[in-house]
C-alpha cells in the first residue's frame, strides 16, 4: 500500500495506492464508506487503521477499487478506566499542535462511558506563503443499555483552513525549481472548509453464537476553494499559465447498515456466517466561477498579479442511491482446510446534472471465493478470486447510449508464515487485477467518451513484523509491481498506470530498553525507498526515484512521554504525485512532542 499525503496547502487530497490502482480519497471509516472526499480528518481521535487487500476487500462495497483494497479507519472508543492525556507537538516550519484525549464513566455503575478527543493545530510549511489553521472536536458516548445490548453514538467536527498549494505543473523544467517555490497568488489562493459527521452503531447479542449489529452515518461537508489551475508552459518553457477558479461544493453521505453474525453446524463442517443490508445516498452539488488566465514567471516570480473578480460558469449536481445486500460464509470443511464464500448484490441509482439531467441504473452481483490451507499452526497457505464494479457518473455517449459500470477481477495466491515462535509474521502474496470498461475519449468526438479502455497490474507483495526480542520490533515490506495500459484508443498500450513504482521497500525497527536506570528510553530508524513513478497517462514526465531515511528517539516515564521524530533525515530532494503535476516533498523535518498522562 502506497500512501500519497495530503499535499502541504491541500487537506482534502489524501490519495492510497493499492496494488497499483489510484483508490483516491475515499475509503472507509468505522466501516462506512467514507465519500465525503472533501472532509479533514485529524489522527487524534484514530485508534488504528485496518488494511484489507485482495478479495476479502469486497464484502464492504461495489466500488472498483475494493477489489484491490481499502483501508479502514477505527477511531477510538470510550474506556472503563479514567484516563486523560495532554499531547503537545511543536516542530518545523513553525508546526505547532496541541490534543486532549479524555475517557472514563459518566455512571457510577460503569453503564454510560464518554470519550473527548480534541486538537488544535496552526503550522506554517516549507513551501513559500502557504500555511494552515485546523480545529477537530469528537466526542463519543457509549451505554451499555443492558449485559446484551450496546449504543455507541460518536460526533466528529472538523474546521480547516488553509492556503491550498497545487505543487508544480506537469513540466519537465519544475525539476529545476527550488522546492519551496510557490505557483500561486499569495493572498488570493484560499481553502475553508467545515465537516460534520454523525454516526451511531447498536450491538445486540442473542446469545453466544447469535449476534446483531446496526449502524448508521451521516456525513456533511462544506467547501470555499480559491485556488490557481495550473497549464503548460509558454514557448520560453518558463511563463506558467494559470486560470483562477473559486468553486463552491457541498457534499451529503448517509450510509445505515444491519448485519447478522452467526455460528453454527452442518454435520461436521462449521460455520461462521454473515448477512448484511446496507443503504446509502451521496450527494454532491458543485458550482465554479472562473477568471480570465494570468501567468507567472517560474524561475522569478512577481506576485503582484493583479486577478479580476471570477464569474460563475459551471455547476454540477450529481449522486447516487445505493441498495446492498451481501452474505459471508467462513467454512471449516477439514482441521487444515477452509473455504471462504460470499459475494455482494448492489442496485445503484445515479445521476448526472450539469444543467441536463441524465440517469442511470445499474445492477451488479460480486462473488468472492478463498481457500486456506493449514499444514500447521504457524503455515497458511491461500488462494482467492473475487470481482467488482463501479457505476459512472460521465453521462452518455456521443450515440446516446448509456456506460456500462467499470469492472475489475483479481486472483491471488500466497503464504503467511511464522518464525521464531511466532515472535515474526512472514506475508507473502501474488496477485493479478484486471479493470475492464475504462473510460477514454472518443476519437470521434474528444468531448465524449467511450468504453474501450482496460487496465491490468500484477505483482508480489512481502512483508515481515514483529518482536526480535523483548522492546526490539522489527516491519520490512517488498512490492513490486507491474501496473500498465492493456487496452485503450488513445493513451498507448503499455503506458504504466500514474503514481506507481515498479519497485518499493521499505525498512522500520525500534528498540526500548527494558530495565535499568534508562528503562523507557527508545529508538527508533528506517528507510523507505521509491523507484521511478509516471506523472500522469498518456506517459511522459517521470518523478524520480528516492530514497528517504527517518530517526526518531522517544523516552517514557511514569504518564510523562517524549518524542523526537526526523523525517527525510538527510533532506532528500523527491517528489509525490500531485494534482496537476510533481509536489516536492519537504526536506529535514522535526517534531517534538511531549504527553502528559493522568
Amino acid at each position: 500500500v502506497q500512501h500519497t499525503p495530503g499535499y502541504e496547502g491541500i487537506s482534502s487530497i489524501s490519495t492510497l495506492f493499492i496494488r497499483g490502482f489510484e483508490q483516491g480519497p475515499e475509503n472507509f471509516r468505522n466501516g462506512f464508506r467514507d465519500y465525503g472526499y472533501l472532509a479533514p480528518r485529524d489522527v487524534s481521535n484514530v485508534e488504528s487503521f485496518e488494511v484489507l487487500k485482495g478479495p476479502g476487500s469486497v464484502l464492504y462495497g461495489g466500488g472498483i477499487y475494493g477489489v484491490g483494497g481499502i483501508v479502514n479507519t477505527t477511531t477510538k472508543k470510550p474506556l472503563a478506566d479514567p484516563f486523560n492525556e495532554v499531547n503537545l507537538t511543536a516542530g518545523s516550519y513553525d508546526f505547532y499542535r496541541a490534543a486532549v484525549d479524555s475517557t472514563g464513566p459518566v455512571a457510577r455503575d460503569g453503564s454510560v462511558l464518554y470519550r473527548l478527543n480534541v486538537a488544535y493545530e496552526n503550522a506554517g510549511s516549507f513551501r513559500d506563503y502557504v500555511h494552515n489553521k485546523s480545529v477537530f472536536i469528537t466526542p463519543v458516548v457509549t451505554w451499555q443499555i443492558d449485559p446484551s445490548t450496546k449504543l455507541t453514538i460518536e460526533i466528529e467536527y472538523a474546521n480547516d483552513r488553509r492556503v491550498p498549494d497545487d505543487g508544480f505543473p506537469s513540466e519537465p523544467e519544475v525539476f529545476q525549481l527550488p522546492v519551496e517555490r510557490f505557483l500561486g497568488v499569495p493572498g488570493v489562493a484560499d481553502e475553508n472548509t467545515n465537516a460534520r459527521s454523525i454516526t451511531y452503531t447498536l450491538d445486540h447479542a442473542f446469545n453466544d453464537d447469535w449476534h446483531f449489529r446496526q449502524g448508521f452515518n451521516a456525513l456533511g461537508v462544506n467547501q470555499n476553494l480559491y485556488s490557481f489551475y495550473e497549464g503548460s508552459l509558454a514557448d520560453d518553457r518558463r511563463t506558467l499559465m494559470m486560470d483562477p477558479g473559486k468553486t463552491y461544493e457541498t457534499q451529503r453521505n448517509y450510509t445505515f447498515q444491519n448485519e447478522l453474525f452467526g455460528k453454527f453446524n452442518t454435520g461436521s463442517v462449521h460455520h461462521n456466517a454473515l448477512i448484511g443490508l446496507e443503504l446509502a445516498r451521496f450527494r454532491d452539488h458543485y458550482l465554479e466561477a472562473d477568471a480570465p488566465l494570468v501567468s507567472i514567471d517560474i524561475f522569478a516570480p512577481d506576485y503582484r498579479i493583479a486577478v479580476a473578480p471570477p464569474v460563475p460558469d459551471y455547476f454540477s449536481r450529481q449522486g447516487t442511491d445505493n441498495l446492498g445486500l451481501y452474505v459471508q460464509d467462513f467454512m471449516d470443511l477439514l482441521p487444515e482446510v477452509k473455504l471462504l464464500a460470499g459475494g455482494r448484490f448492489d442496485h445503484n441509482q445515479t445521476f448526472n446534472d450539469s444543467g441536463v439531467r441524465e440517469d442511470q441504473s445499474n445492477s451488479h452481483f460480486t462473488p468472492r471465493v478463498g481457500i486456506v490451507y493449514e499444514p500447521s499452526s504457524t503455515t497458511s497457505v491461500y488462494a482467492g478470486w473475487s470481482n467488482s464494479f463501479n457505476p459512472s457518473f460521465s453521462g452518455r455517449s456521443r450515440t446516446g447510449a448509456e456506460f456500462k459500470p467499470e469492472t475489475a477481477q483479481q486472483y491471488e495466491i500466497g503464504l503467511k508464515q511464522g518464525l521464531l515462535q511466532d515472535a515474526l509474521s512472514l506475508n507473502l502474496a501474488a496477485y493479478q487485477l484486471t479493470r475492464q470498461n475504462v473510460l477514454t475519449p472518443d476519437p470521434a468526438n474528444v468531448n465524449f467518451s467511450i468504453q474501450t479502455g482496460e487496465q491490468r497490474s500484477r505483482g508480489v507483495e512481502f512483508d515481515l513484523a514483529g518482536q526480535l526480542r523483548p522492546g526490539w520490533k522489527l516491519i520490512a515490506t517488498y512490492a513490486y509491481t507491474d501496473a500498465v495500459v492493456t487496452q485503450d484508443n488513445q493513451i498507448p498500450v503499455g503506458d504504466r498506470l500514474r503514481g506507481v513504482p515498479r519497485n518499493g521497500a521499505s525498512l522500520w525497527t525500534t528498540y526500548e530498553i527494558q530495565g535499568g536506570g534508562l528503562r523507557g528510553l527508545g529508538f527508533g530508524a528506517g528507510v523507505y525507498y521509491a523507484g521511478a513513478r509516471e506523472q500522469q497517462l498518456p506517459n511522459g514526465i517521470i518523478l524520480p526515484s528516492y530514497t528517504r531515511t527517518d530517526a526518531a528517539i522517544s523516552y517514557r516515564h511514569s504518564n510523562l512521554k517524549f518524542r523526537l521524530n526526523a523525517k527525510n533525515l538527510f533532506s532528500v530532494k523527491y517528489y509525490e504525485l500531485g494534482p496537476d503535476g510533481p509536489y516536492p516533498r519537504a526536506p529535514l523535518t522535526i517534531l517534538g512532542e511531549v504527553s502528559v498522562g493522568f
